[in-house]
C-alpha cells in the first residue's frame, strides 16, 4: 500500500533537508530557496543535495600522505599531501595502485597504467621520477617495501639487483601453513610468516641485499602478525586475555604486553600498525585502544560513529583511522597520544543530481537517486516551493504528469494520482500522458483504462499521432496521421519529416506542433506545424515540447562532452543554452517554466516570450446517469490554470437549460463538476443529446479556454437517459 505524508508550507524547508540528509554521507541544502537580482527569470534556484567524495589513504609517513581519490577529482585517481592532509598537490601518473607503504619520508609501491604492475620507489618531493625496480618477471606481486618488491614466483628486486630468493625451511614440527609476505620499513630484510595449527607460528628472515637466508624466528600463535619498523607485532587472543607482542628483527625474543584481561578466545580483535604505535580493535573493548611506549590508551571516536577501521600503510605522524558517523558520512581522523581524535581532511563533496524531474502548473515532482523508495511532490508558486508531499513505497520514479494528473510507479504498478491522492492502477506501461489521454507501448488509452487508438504514438489531448506505412521509395521517410478523438468529424491531417534518417522515440505533441529526433545527418529535432506546414530543424535531440517552446539536448562541445540543455522559442526560432545542465538531466516543462538540475542546484525558471496562447481543452472524462441519486462527474483538463467561470448545459435544440459555477483551476484541472439532470428551476431534463460549454479564461490572461486545435469552443456532449 502506498503511503501519503504531508506537510505544511513553514516545515517544507526542514523536510527537504530531512529527506535528503537520510542520503549515504549527503547534506541537504544549507538554506531556503534563492534567487538572485542579476536572474530575473529564476524563480528558484536551490542547492542540490552532496555526498562525500571519499578518498581512501594508500600509505603515509611522517606528515607525507598518499591517498586515492575519485578520478573525478584526482584524473589519474591519486593525489600527495605534504603538509598532514592540509592541502593536495602533486599526483602520481599511475593509474592502478595496488601495494603501498610508507617509512621515513619515502614510499614504496606497485602500480601502472596498462593492467601490469610495476614495483617503484618513490620520494614524495618528486613523485614524477619514482624509480622502477629491476624486473621482468611473470608473477604477481605479493609485497612491496620501500626499494624492495618480492613476486609470487619468489622474485626479490631492488633499484638494482633482482634475483629468485628461498626462504629458510620450516621445522618439521611446523605441520601445514600458510604464508604471507612483508617487507621491515626499510626494506633490508623481507620476511615470510607461516601460520600454522600448530602452538607457533614463524617467520624466515632473508636479507634483501644478499639475498641470502638470516634463520627462522619461532612467534606466538596470534590472530594477527604485522611487520612495521624493524619489528614483527603480533596479537595474540587468548584465554588468559588480549596480548601484544614485539620481536625485533632480524632475531631476538619477543617482549609481550597485557592489553585487556579476560578470556578473548575466538574474538576477532583487529591489529592495525603506524610505526611503533598500535591501534588495536577489541570487539570486547567500548573503544580502540591505542598503544603507544608501552600505555593502552582507549580511543575517544567522535559521537555518533557506527564504525571505524585504520587506513594506509607505513609510519605517519600519528595513527590514521576512517570511521562513518550515523548518517554514513566518512571522515579522517588523526589519533593524538591522549586517545583524542581530530579530523584530519575532509572529503570533497559532490552534488546528487535528481534522477527524475517532472513540473505541472502547482507541483515539482523530484526522485533522488539515493533515495529510490520515494517521490517528492513540492507544491510550487511563483514565490517559491510551499508544501512538501512524500509518496512512500517502491517507488523509483515519476512516470509522466499533465495538470494534476501523476503517473508514478508504486509496487511494481502504475499509481494513478489526482492532486496528490492516489485514486486508480494502470494495467500498462505510459509512456506520455497529456490530460485523461495515456500514451502507452500498445496505442493510446484513456487515464479509466479503455484503449481508444491501437497505433496511437504519441498524443495532445484528444489530438492523437499515429505512424503512415511508408509508401514504396520512401525509404526512411517517416509520416504521421494526426486525428482528433473528441471529434470523429473533423479531418485528419498528415504530415511527414523527409526521408533525412530514422526516428528516435518518442514522437512528441503540443498544440499544432509534432516532433521527433531523425538520425540522419546526426541527431536532429523536426518540428512540423500541423495547420501551415512550417518545418523547424536544429541540432540536437528532442527531450521535450510544449506550447511554444521545445526543449533539446543540444551537442557536446569541448566544455561540455555531453552536451548540454537548450531552450527552443519556437516563435522566433531562437535557442537558449542552460549553463551549467547535461545534455542527459531530468527535466520538467510546463507552460513558460522549467525545472532542470545544474552541477550544483536545482532551478526552476521561466522561459520568455512563449505560451502565449489561449488554453485548450484536453480532454473531459464523465461517469455517472445524471440523476440526483447518480449525477454525472465531469472531469476537464486544460492546459493552463484557470479562474472561476461557468460551465452550460444546453439542449438539443441549443438552448442553455443549466449555468453551473465552476471554480479556479490553479492546476488547469476540474475534476468533480456535477450535473444530477435537471434544469435551473431543478426540474428533470428529458432524454436526448445534451452539450456543455466550460467558460473560463487563463490564470495569464492569454484568454478564454478553447478547445484542442485552438479553434473553437471548450465543449463536449451528454447522452442523457
Amino acid at each position: 500500500m502506498t503511503l501519503v505524508r504531508t506537510v505544511k508550507a513553514g516545515l517544507a524547508a526542514a523536510l527537504a533537508g530531512a529527506l535528503l540528509s537520510g542520503c549515504t554521507g549527503s547534506t541537504p541544502p544549507p538554506g531556503p530557496s534563492s534567487t538572485s537580482p542579476a536572474e530575473p527569470n529564476v524563480l528558484v534556484r536551490e542547492p542540490l543535495p552532496t555526498v562525500a567524495e571519499d578518498f581512501t589513504v594508500m600509505a603515509a609517513t611522517g606528515d607525507v600522505v598518499w591517498a586515492s581519490f575519485p578520478t573525478t577529482i584526482a584524473p589519474w585517481g591519486n593525489r600527495l599531501s605534504l603538509d598532514g592532509g592540509a592541502t593536495w598537490s602533486a599526483e602520481v601518473p599511475r593509474r592502478e595502485i595496488g601495494f603501498a607503504v610508507g617509512h621515513r619520508g619515502r614510499f614504496g609501491y606497485a602500480g601502472g597504467d596498462d593492467g601490469a604492475g610495476v614495483p617503484y620507489a618513490m620520494d614524495p618531493a618528486a613523485p614524477t621520477q619514482a624509480t622502477p625496480l629491476t624486473w621482468d618477471d611473470d608473477g604477481h606481486i605479493v609485497a612491496m617495501g620501500v626499494g624492495g618488491g618480492l613476486t609470487s614466483t619468489g622474485l626479490l628486486m631492488t633499484a638494482t639487483a633482482m634475483g629468485h630468493v628461498d626462504f629458510p625451511a620450516l621445522p618439521s614440527t611446523a605441520g601445514r601453513a600458510s604464508h604471507s609476505y612483508a617487507f621491515t620499513g626499510d626494506a633490508a630484510l623481507v620476511l615470510r610468516i607461516s601460520a600454522t595449527g600448530g602452538g607457533h607460528d614463524y617467520a624466515g628472515v632473508v636479507d634483501t641485499a644478499t639475498r641470502k637466508p638470516l634463520g627462522t624466528l619461532e612467534l606466538p600463535r596470534a590472530r594477527q602478525h604485522v611487520v612495521a619498523g624493524s619489528a614483527i607485532h603480533s596479537l595474540v587472543a587468548g584465554a588468559e586475555g588480549l596480548r601484544l607482542c614485539r620481536q625485533p628483527l632480524p632475531s631476538g625474543a619477543p617482549a609481550c604486553q597485557l592489553i585487556a584481561g579476560g578470556d578473548h578466545s575466538g574474538v576477532p580483535a583487529t591489529l592495525y600498525q603506524f610505526g611503533e604505535r598500535s591501534v588495536i580493535d577489541d570487539p570486547a573493548a567500548a573503544t580502540p585502544l591505542l598503544v603507544e611506549d608501552g600505555r593502552v590508551t582507549p580511543v575517544a571516536l567522535p559521537a555518533g560513529t557506527v564504525r571505524w577501521a585504520g587506513e594506509g600503510n607505513g609510519d605517519p605522524r600519528r595513527p590514521l583511522i576512517r570511521s562513518v558517523d550515523d548518517k554514513g558520512a566518512p571522515h579522517h581522523l588523526r589519533v593524538e597520544a591522549d586517545g583524542g581524535t581530530t579530523e584530519w581532511a575532509q572529503a570533497p563533496r559532490r552534488a546528487i543530481g535528481p534522477v527524475s524531474l517532472d513540473l505541472t502548473a502547482t507541483t515539482v515532482l523530484i526522485t533522488w537517486p539515493d533515495r529510490p523508495g520515494q517521490v517528492e511532490a513540492r507544491r510550487f508558486a511563483r514565490s517559491g516551493f510551499g508544501q512538501v508531499t512524500v509518496l512512500e513505497g517502491d517507488v523509483p520514479g515519476v512516470a509522466a504528469t499533465s495538470g494534476s494528473r501523476w503517473l508514478i510507479l508504486a509496487n511494481g504498478r502504475y499509481a494513478v494520482y489526482d492532486d496528490g491522492r492516489q485514486v486508480d492502477h494502470l494495467a500498462r506501461r505510459p509512456l506520455a500522458l497529456s490530460g485523461p489521454y495515456v500514451t502507452c507501448d500498445d496505442g493510446v488509452h484513456l487515464i479509466t483504462g479503455r484503449r481508444l487508438d491501437a497505433d496511437g504514438v504519441a498524443s495532445f489531448g484528444s489530438l492523437v499521432a499515429r505512424r503512415v506505412p511508408p509508401s514504396k521509395g520512401d525509404g526512411r521517410r517517416l509520416s504521421l496521421r494526426v486525428r482528433n478523438l473528441a471529434d470523429p468529424r473533423e479531418a485528419s491531417r498528415t504530415v511527414g519529416f523527409g526521408g533525412d534518417g530514422y526516428e528516435q522515440q518518442p514522437i512528441r505533441m503540443w498544440g499544432d506542433w509534432v516532433g521527433t529526433t531523425l538520425s540522419g545527418r546526426g541527431d536532429h529535432a523536426a518540428l512540423r506545424e500541423l495547420r501551415t506546414g512550417r518545418v523547424l530543424e536544429r541540432p540536437g535531440r528532442l527531450l521535450a515540447l510544449g506550447d511554444g517552446v521545445a526543449v533539446l539536448g543540444v551537442p557536446a562541445d569541448l566544455d561540455q562532452p555531453l552536451g548540454r540543455l537548450a531552450v527552443w522559442n519556437l516563435t522566433t526560432d531562437e535557442i537558449t543554452p542552460l549553463p551549467g545542465t547535461s545534455g542527459g538531466s531530468p527535466l520538467g516543462l510546463d507552460g513558460d517554466r522549467i525545472v532542470y538540475a545544474t552541477d550544483t542546484d536545482l532551478v526552476v525558471r521561466t522561459i520568455p516570450g512563449v505560451a502565449t496562447t489561449q488554453p485548450r481543452l484536453l480532454g473531459a472524462v464523465g461517469a455517472g446517469r445524471a440523476t440526483a441519486d447518480e449525477p454525472l462527474i465531469l472531469a476537464i483538463d486544460a492546459t493552463k490554470p484557470l479562474i472561476n467561470g461557468t460551465l452550460t448545459i444546453s439542449d438539443p435544440s441549443g438552448r442553455v437549460v443549466r449555468t453551473l459555477p465552476t471554480p479556479a483551476a490553479p492546476a488547469g484541472a476540474l475534476h468533480d463538476l456535477r450535473w444530477d439532470g435537471r434544469d435551473d428551476a431543478g426540474t428533470p431534463v428529458p432524454r436526448g443529446r445534451y452539450r456543455w460549454t466550460l467558460l473560463a479564461t487563463a490564470v495569464d490572461g492569454t484568454g478564454q479556454l478553447v478547445n484542442v486545435t485552438g479553434t473553437g469552443a471548450a465543449e463536449g456532449t451528454i447522452d442523457l437517459g
